[in-house]
């Protein structure tokens, strides 16, 4: 059994920030890395050696709803 789960909003994986909108409305600034997305302040804060950066998006970017970024999620249940 599996379960899809649509991305309306684009949070961070650390704080929970609403980083961008339904929109696609980059609201915060972030960094995608190769262990997901992380806004910039919790970014910081960490040793950027441990991660692969992807992209990195600021405030008033937007980002296309077609993007991988927006890919639902699937879950498969055992």
């Amino acid at each position: 059994m599996s379960e899809t789960i649509e991305k309306t909003f684009l949070l961070c994986d650390l704080c929970n920030r609403t980083l961008v909108n339904e929109k696609g409305e980059v609201l915060s600034d972030f960094v995608w890395t190769d262990w997901g997305l992380i806004c910039s302040q919790k970014f910081q804060e960490l040793d950027e050696s441990d991660f692969e950066v992807i992209a990195e998006f600021e405030e008033g970017d937007r980002i296309s709803r077609d993007h991988e970024l927006f890919t639902p999620m699937e879950i498969t249940w055992f």
